[in-house]
C-alpha cells in the first residue's frame, strides 16, 4: 500500500510539471512589438469607440526582455516620447504586466490599468491580445471635445500587440 501511494504521488507531481514554465514562456515572448490595436469600446452603444492606438506614432514599441522580466513600453505621441517600465511574468498562453512605480501615468494616458494580462498562442507567440473590462474611464481626459463630461465610462479596452518581423 505505501508503494502505491508513493507511486500515485509521483505521478501527480510529474503530471503537474511543464517544460514551458514561467521562465520559458516569457523567453518565448522576447522581442519588440508594435501596437496593432488599442481601442476602448464603451458599453453604452451611443458612444463612439476611442481609438487610442490611432494617436500613437510608429515609433511606439513594447519591448519584452525575458532575462530580467521587464518591458520597456516606449510611447510616442505627436513626436513626444515617454517610457513606461513594467514587470512581466508569463505562463503557457498568458502574460501579465505590472507597471513599476512612476509608470502608471504613462499607462493611464493609454487607458491601460496598472496591471493587465494578455493572451498568446504558445505554439506561435507572435501576437499578444486582450479584452480588458474597465470601469470609471475618464474619456474626457482622452479627448475633451468628443467626450465632454464623460468621466466615468465602463467598457472594454481591446489591445493587440504584434511582434516585429525582424525578431
Amino acid at each position: 500500500m505505501p508503494f502505491r501511494l508513493a507511486a500515485l504521488v509521483l505521478v501527480v507531481l510529474l503530471a503537474g510539471c511543464d517544460s514551458s514554465g514561467p521562465t520559458s514562456a516569457l523567453r518565448d515572448l522576447d522581442g519588440t512589438y508594435t501596437v496593432a490595436e488599442l481601442v476602448f469600446d464603451p458599453t453604452a452603444a451611443s458612444l463612439e469607440d476611442a481609438n487610442i492606438g490611432a494617436r500613437l506614432d510608429a515609433q511606439t514599441s513594447f519591448d519584452i526582455f525575458s532575462g530580467n522580466g521587464t518591458v520597456q513600453f516606449i510611447i510616442s505621441r505627436a513626436g513626444v516620447r515617454s517610457l513606461a517600465t513594467l514587470d512581466a511574468t508569463a505562463t503557457r498562453g498568458r502574460a501579465t504586466f505590472t507597471a513599476r512605480a512612476g509608470s502608471e501615468t504613462e499607462l493611464g494616458a493609454l487607458l491601460l490599468p496598472r496591471t493587465f494580462s494578455l493572451t498568446f498562442d504558445p505554439a506561435s507567440p507572435r501576437t499578444l491580445t486582450g479584452d480588458l473590462p474597465l470601469a470609471n474611464v475618464n474619456l474626457e481626459a482622452f479627448d475633451a471635445t468628443q467626450y465632454q463630461g464623460l468621466r466615468a465610462v465602463s467598457g472594454t479596452l481591446r489591445i493587440r500587440l504584434d511582434r516585429r518581423a525582424s525578431n
